[in-house]
């Protein structure tokens, strides 16, 4: 067994824990994590990080994702989503296509969402969930999100089928509430499918009924491959040596390594000459756009 991601599409009723700890039996001693946890009521993409690749967990799970989310129009549930009690309902108004559309485009761009309360946010050391489940609601502070895009899939008089694209942290239950009081009725999300998490796709994902312990090497991705998300710099062997002691290196190395097309908007993944991976690092620019520090993020051993 190596090191890298395996894409699982989760079937609903799961927890995102229940798909981690069902690998990791077939993987051990390696570690298992994941890149964005799925709500039980969720389906589809749930990337799998695999060995060394649990060190670059943070870094993928901040990457967009991608939705389609059916959104219940005239009921709201103290979950926002169908798996909650109905609190209360609403006469949902006729509505024509354009009105619609007028409506979701107000989400597009940054907006501030306030978190549900049956979410796992900290709150004075407790998970959200846990004060929900004793009848308590606390108050919350809004998050900054942003939805890339927010379309129009298929709609019928109380219902409506959107396809969003969005950053990591955004709550599509929360979405689904704010879209249904903004169109003067109230209203849950009522089936949710990830189609993307970065560049990892569902198209590409196994069913978790369908993967075998004696297979699943084969339908992994590779360390190198998914780290090809993060600027690559192949290291020269001195370098790499001086890398893998925890070394930084000085802003003149730096600028000889760093391709001009770098922005210091990505990461940077230092490779060794005999094609293994060094650490991931972040890498500060002066004014003039030029390399000048940079910080290791995670050191990197692979396995294999």
């Amino acid at each position: 067994m190596s090191d890298g991601a395996l894409l699982v599409d989760k079937p609903r009723g799961m927890t995102s824990f229940d798909v981690v700890k069902k690998i990791k039996v077939w993987v051990h001693p390696l570690k298992v994590g994941h890149t964005g946890t799925l709500d039980p009521m969720a389906e589809g993409l749930l990337p799998l990080v695999i060995g060394e690749a649990t060190k670059l967990s943070r870094f993928l799970s901040a990457e967009g994702k991608s939705y389609l989310a059916k959104v219940i129009l005239g009921t709201a549930t103290d979950t926002l989503d169908a798996e909650g009690k109905i609190v209360s309902s609403s006469i949902v108004p006729l509505l024509d296509d354009k009105d619609l559309r007028a409506a979701l485009k107000n989400f597009e761009g940054d907006i501030r969402q306030l978190p549900p309360m049956y979410s796992a946010v900290h709150h004075q050391g407790r998970r959200l969930y846990e004060l929900a489940r004793e009848g308590k609601e606390v108050e919350r502070r809004e998050r900054s999100v942003r939805i890339d895009r927010l379309t129009l899939i298929d709609r019928g008089s109380d219902w409506l089928k959107l396809a969003v694209d969005c950053s990591s942290g955004t709550y599509i239950r929360s979405l689904a509430n704010d879209i249904a009081v903004s169109l003067g009725t109230v209203g849950h999300l009522a089936e949710l499918t990830r189609t993307a998490s970065g560049t990892f796709k569902l198209s590409d994902a196994h069913k978790l009924s369908e993967l075998r312990a004696d297979s699943l090497s084969e339908k992994m991705i590779g360390l190198t491959e998914v780290l090809r998300r993060f600027t690559r710099v192949d290291a020269p062997a001195e370098i790499a040596d001086r890398l893998a002691k925890g070394q930084c290196l000085g802003s003149e190395t730096l600028a000889k390594l760093i391709p001009a097309s770098f922005h210091g908007d990505n990461k940077v993944c230092f490779i060794s000459p005999g094609g293994s991976p060094v650490i991931l690092a972040s890498v500060e620019l002066d004014s003039a756009g030029r390399p000048a520090s940079m910080k290791i993020l995670r050191q990197l051993r692979p396995s294999s």
